[in-house]
């Protein structure tokens, strides 16, 4: 099985080393990492084309600027692996990562597969070892979301079969796309499978949107949970439909605190 990497790359020359020797350190050896730069300003599109010219698994895309959604899209209508798997530019993965993503795969035939998260501020390069590799725990859609909602909405973390994206993409032009985009991927999947290790490591920065002041385009989130209460409604996930609109409700708190 093989899998395509999509990065997008904007601005971030000072994390986006870390992000892909993170996964060249993979001793899985069929995958391609697509770097999809959306016309950086620093020195990350020189930085792209002096790996692909290292690593012929690499392969840079260069596109004007349209948004980390279009990146994605981008990504999504030139990979060509089994599988995909989006990584942020400025996080990192353990060098057993894609080996676990793969064996919950093959030993339980789910659709999605997954692995816990940890935020951190410093990079330490250094991992415990897996040794023996775990056996998933198998959720359908419902049951994972009423347990992990916050996970449920993250396009990180995650290896998808690439047959979910066929005609499914991020919206562009928005903030928070992947609450508009993941939840649909799980909800046309009957397996997925969780494998609950800490092997993505999501980099918290400064200019990140907690750090930052509160703007507007932030209340692009209650469409997405209004899309996504729409959706439980019609298909009849009635616990899932409770869950999202106490959320709906905590998360107008939390707007009032960031305002």
């Amino acid at each position: 099985m093989n899998i395509s990497f999509i990065i997008p790359v904007y601005n971030c020359k000072d994390y986006l080393s870390a992000c892909v020797d993170s996964i060249r350190s993979s001793g899985v050896p069929d995958y391609e990492i697509l770097l999809i730069d959306d016309q950086s300003p620093d020195n990350c599109p020189r930085m792209c084309d002096d790996w692909a010219v290292k690593d012929n698994r690499i392969k840079v895309i260069h596109k004007k600027n349209g948004g980390l959604s279009d990146a994605r899209n981008y990504g999504l209508e030139r990979a060509s692996g089994d599988f995909v798997c989006f990584i942020d530019s400025d996080d990192w993965i353990h060098p057993q990562y894609l080996e676990i993503l793969l064996h919950s795969v093959e030993v339980s035939g789910a659709e999605v597969s997954m692995v816990g998260r940890v935020y951190t501020e410093q990079f330490s390069g250094t991992y415990d070892r897996v040794d023996p590799l775990p056996e998933p725990v198998l959720y359908g859609p419902e049951e994972l979301f009423l347990s992990r909602e916050w996970d449920f909405n993250y396009a990180w973390g995650k290896l998808y079969r690439r047959e979910h994206f066929l005609t499914l993409r991020y919206p562009e032009g928005k903030n928070f796309e992947d609450v508009f985009t993941t939840y649909q991927v799980f909800f046309s999947s009957e397996k997925i499978a969780l494998t609950d290790l800490v092997l993505y490591f999501y980099f918290r920065n400064g200019e990140g949107i907690s750090h930052s002041p509160w703007n507007p385009k932030e209340l692009v989130i209650f469409e997405g949970m209004e899309q996504q209460l729409v959706f439980y409604k019609e298909k009849d996930y009635a616990r899932a439909y409770e869950k999202e609109e106490r959320l709906y409700v905590h998360h107008h708190a939390y707007q009032l605190i960031r305002i």
